[in-house]
């Protein structure tokens, strides 16, 4: 613009003058004014007084407003100079730099932060072309990065590479956006500026990575193309070894389905075989009872005892088939003791021995250590007479049995295929007889119950065993080739207690005295079993119930010395009877029968404090020898 501006000469800028300034360049100018106005003006001398007065009294209003005017303008210029001096704070220290360039490229305007950027002083960054600070590489593209910001007017980013005072170079980001010069018109740029360098520095380093990844991904590719033809070989060996595996696993899957079904047969066939057991034991306690009875009775008649020997037998021989079926029923070990395997079989061996061919050898090869078991002697002898007896009908005419004994020491390897023994040391008693042997479809049936190849009703002997075997965490195996004999191994856990020496039994049968409570619901078990204990001496008091057992207990007067308790009643099981018993009498001794084996209730009771067992059918012997060991402690 040209001449006077109202604060002065063109030369003159606003912004250069204070606000005392100004307002005395504005009193000179109206001062100056009004005198050029007066100059024409009528005289006012000739005017009356009051309105002389009234022409006083609004210049003097006209004053007031003027000067409240005037300090209202006074204080919108002080606000306006704060916040001014905001704005250039905000404008130079904000974290990003500020440049105003022209439509040629000039740096118009440049806030301390863009001056930081640069490395330059501010004032030396005015009306210097901005090109000057971008790298050769990009002035170009700015160029017309910047002619088209300014036709269009759009705002957009770019990103190029600026160069400081002292030649270094870093990335920046810039911001452009059209911005009015001083006639109102749209020829300048506004651009903000941020260091993106470390950012670009990391984008470079990536790429190269990607590239070298690329390169190695596409080496590693074509690598595997090699290796996946191999892996679609080595896929097709898999699938035909997989669908070979199915069909193994279906076959597999079928055996146990079968194995299965067999175990299920098996369990029922013991449980039937438990309770067949017990019936029968308590009719043989009916047998052999009375058969005691007719012996005491008849002393002296010696046709009477050929007879009473023949029934004495078959009793036998039915006790010992009830002890196969318990034994096979898994009913426990009875009456498990410490025994010497080499003594056992020293003693057995000759009553088992009579019965075989005797064109049949049977050699020995026992262990000078002895090496003792845990087992109950009848169930060992059952077993060990099973074995033989099959071992001789195998032998047509002249052969061989070999019995031995020696020590295993059973390791994890072994426990792996033979999952019923423990890791240890045990006693392995081994039968090898080179009979006619079995071929593998025999060899696998012969645990199962009733299987013979013999005559009917034969085939409970090797089934027994094995129960038996099992019940004394012990293993039986068969080894066996048609035409080439057959081994037997019995393996049981050895211990280093030492075995019991047989009590000789007492043969007399003494009068005692004293009241025995007798607790059982089979009549002729109950009947036979009193009549016993009457002839030994003692006074019976019998009960055919639990609950009737325990109405005895308490109100019997007079000393009651021990009970005899079943263990099957129709009422209350026998261990529900037993701690009632001792309430009623702590000091009563109490002797267990059952029909079934030492173990399950029975052992529950004597767990709880009964001081003896003794097994359905027992004879006149054996509850003498058992009513003593039990009252004279």
């Amino acid at each position: 613009m040209n001449g006077n501006t109202p604060f002065g000469s063109a030369g003159t800028k606003e912004k250069d003058m204070t606000p005392k300034d100004k307002f005395s360049k504005l009193r000179q100018q109206a001062e100056k004014k009004l005198a050029m106005r007066l100059e024409g003006a009528e005289d006012f001398s000739n005017l009356a007084p009051e309105v002389k007065t009234r022409l006083l009294h609004e210049l003097r209003v006209h004053q007031i407003e003027l000067e409240m005017q005037n300090e209202e303008l006074r204080r919108t210029q002080l606000e306006l100079e704060d916040q001014r001096d905001k704005y250039s704070d905000l404008y130079n220290f904000a974290p990003v730099g500020y440049f105003t360039i022209s439509k040629q490229g000039m740096i118009v305007e440049a806030n301390l932060t863009g001056a930081s950027l640069l490395g330059v002083e501010r004032t030396l960054l005015i009306q210097k072309p901005f090109s000057r600070f971008i790298t050769k590489d990009y002035q170009d593209s700015f160029y017309f990065y910047r002619q088209k910001r300014i036709e269009t007017k759009e705002k957009q980013t770019c990103e190029l590479k600026l160069v400081k005072k002292d030649g270094s170079e870093f990335y920046a980001q810039l911001d452009c956006s059209p911005a009015k010069d001083l006639q109102k018109d749209f020829n300048q740029l506004g651009i903000s500026i941020i260091d993106i360098n470390d950012r670009k520095l990391a984008e470079e380093a990536l790429g190269k990575v990607h590239d070298e990844l690329e390169q190695k991904v596409e080496e590693r590719t074509a690598e595997l193309v090699v290796v996946n033809e191999k892996y679609k070989q080595e896929i097709e060996e898999r699938k035909q070894a997989e669908e070979a595996l199915q069909k193994a696993h279906d076959e597999l899957e079928k055996r146990v389905e079968k194995r299965t079904a067999e175990l299920n047969k098996i369990k029922a066939i013991n449980t039937l075989a438990g309770g067949i057991a017990h019936q029968f034991n308590n009719a043989l306690s009916g047998i052999t009872g009375n058969i005691d009875l007719i012996e005491m009775d008849l002393p002296d008649n010696e046709n009477m005892a050929g007879y009473i020997r023949q029934m004495k037998g078959s009793a036998d021989r039915m006790t010992k088939l009830t002890e196969q079926l318990l034994a096979y029923a898994r009913g426990g070990k009875y009456q498990a003791e410490t025994i010497s395997l080499n003594a056992f079989v020293e003693n057995v061996l000759p009553l088992i021995q009579h019965g075989i061919d005797h064109r049949i050898k049977i050699e020995t090869d026992l262990l000078t250590d002895v090496l003792n078991i845990n087992a109950d002697p009848v169930q060992m002898q059952m077993i060990f007479s099973a074995i033989l007896t099959n071992a001789s009908e195998a032998i047509e005419g002249e052969g061989r049995i070999r019995i031995s004994i020696r020590g295993a020491e059973i390791d994890d390897e072994f426990v792996k295929y033979h999952s019923a023994l423990k890791p240890g040391y045990h006693a392995c008693l081994e039968v090898d007889d080179n009979g006619k042997g079995m071929d593998n479809e025999i060899r696998s049936k012969i645990f199962e119950p009733f299987f013979t190849t013999k005559a009917p009703g034969r085939g409970l002997g090797m089934a027994a065993a094995y129960g038996i075997v099992k019940n004394h965490n012990g293993w039986i195996s068969v080894y066996s080739e048609a035409g080439r004999g057959t081994v037997v191994r019995i393996y049981l856990p050895a211990i280093e207690a030492p075995a019991k020496i047989p009590a000789t039994p007492k043969r007399a049968l003494p009068q005692d005295s004293g009241t025995i409570l007798l607790v059982e619901d089979e009549e002729i078990v109950r009947d036979v079993s009193r009549a016993l204990l009457e002839r030994l001496g003692y006074h019976v008091l019998a009960a055919v119930n639990g609950q009737e057992a325990v109405n005895i207990a308490k109100s019997y007067d007079e000393n009651i010395d021990l009970a005899l308790l079943d263990i099957i009643l129709p009422d209350i099981e026998g261990k529900e009877v037993y701690p009632q018993l001792m309430e009623a009498r702590p000091n009563l001794k109490v002797i267990v029968c059952s029909g079934y084996s030492i173990d399950g209730p029975a052992r529950q009771i004597l767990d709880a404090g009964a001081q003896g067992f003794i097994q359905k059918p027992f004879n006149l012997s054996a509850l003498l020898e058992k009513l003593e060991e039990v009252l004279k402690d």
